[in-house]
């Protein structure tokens, strides 16, 4: 169980709509976010991010101005920033540097660190692809189904 974030946009294909259905995590570039119920911290994002859409049920996809002003919110509700999050998984990940002896990196275990990375970048993804369909006129919407 969690939470499934899903963007769409007039003159949507069907093809792409079903495609959205996939379970992953990194599936932002085509327009859906995945946090499961265990990513608490990625809940909480979603629910600043997305406030007046949380508790719409199973109404119909509610209008998101996707604008740099809204871009910039995003950005500064990401915890510990995203470049600190992308330092620690190249350093644990990618260099199997161990950082243990750094109590302030070592609190991030390494798959929360893969995770977490994996998540904001299909956020970013997901809010730069609906930056995409506001520029092209084509009214993207947003449904947050839990």
């Amino acid at each position: 169980m969690g939470t499934d974030v899903y963007l769409y946009w007039d003159g949507m294909s069907e093809e792409l709509k079903k495609i959205q259905v996939c379970p992953s995590i990194d599936a932002g570039r085509v327009g859906k976010l995945r946090a499961s119920i265990m990513m608490e911290k990625e809940n909480q994002i979603l629910r600043k991010i997305f406030p007046n859409h949380w508790d719409l049920g199973e109404q119909e996809p509610k209008r998101y101005k996707f604008s740099q002003e809204n871009y910039k919110k995003l950005q500064d509700s990401l915890p510990d920033s995203i470049q600190q999050i992308r330092l620690y998984y190249t350093y644990t990940i990618v260099f199997q540097i161990d950082i243990s002896s750094h109590e302030k990196l070592y609190k991030h275990g390494k798959p929360e660190i893969e995770r977490a990375v994996i998540f904001y970048n299909s956020l970013i993804d997901f809010f730069e692809l609906g930056m995409e369909k506001e520029r092209e006129g084509k009214k993207p919407k947003v449904y947050i189904s839990s």
